[in-house]
C-alpha cells in the first residue's frame, strides 16, 4: 500500500510541494504566536514604565521621608509582581515577594513609631 496521495493522483513532487506547504504554515503559525507574544511584552513593558512614573510622582507628593519610603515600596511591589504574574509566575513565589515587602514596612512602621515616641514635643513659643 503507497500513500493515501498515490490513491489521489499526487505525484512526488506534488507530495513533497504539499510538505513544503504544510511546514510554511506551521512556520507562520509560530511565527504569528511569537508576534503576539512580543506585543503582549511591549504592552506590558509600557504599563510598566507608566507605573514606575506613577510611583514618582506619589512619592515626590507624600510629606515626610517615612510615607515616600511607604509609597514607593508599594509602588515596587506592585510593579514586580505585575512582572512576575506576566512572566507565569506562581503563586506561591508571589505571595514570598509580598512577604518580604510586608516585612519591610514593618521595619518602616517600627522607625516610625520610634522617631514619635522619642522626638520630644516642642515647647510653647514664647510671646
Amino acid at each position: 500500500m503507497g500513500y493515501i496521495s498515490d490513491w489521489i493522483g499526487l505525484t512526488k513532487v506534488e507530495r513533497k510541494v504539499d510538505r513544503i506547504l504544510e511546514m510554511l504554515d506551521t512556520g507562520q503559525k509560530m511565527l504569528n504566536q511569537s508576534k503576539k507574544r512580543e506585543e503582549q511584552t511591549m504592552v506590558s513593558q509600557e504599563e510598566i514604565k507608566q507605573k514606575i512614573a506613577d510611583t514618582l510622582v506619589e512619592v515626590a507628593a507624600c510629606g515626610t521621608r517615612l510615607d515616600s519610603i511607604d509609597t514607593l515600596m508599594d509602588g515596587y511591589r506592585q510593579t514586580i509582581l505585575d512582572l512576575m504574574a506576566a512572566a507565569g509566575a506562581s503563586q506561591e513565589i508571589m505571595d514570598g515577594v509580598s512577604a518580604v515587602f510586608d516585612e519591610a514596612k514593618k521595619v518602616t512602621a517600627k522607625a516610625d513609631a520610634a522617631i514619635t515616641e522619642n522626638t520630644p514635643v516642642p515647647p510653647p513659643p514664647i510671646p
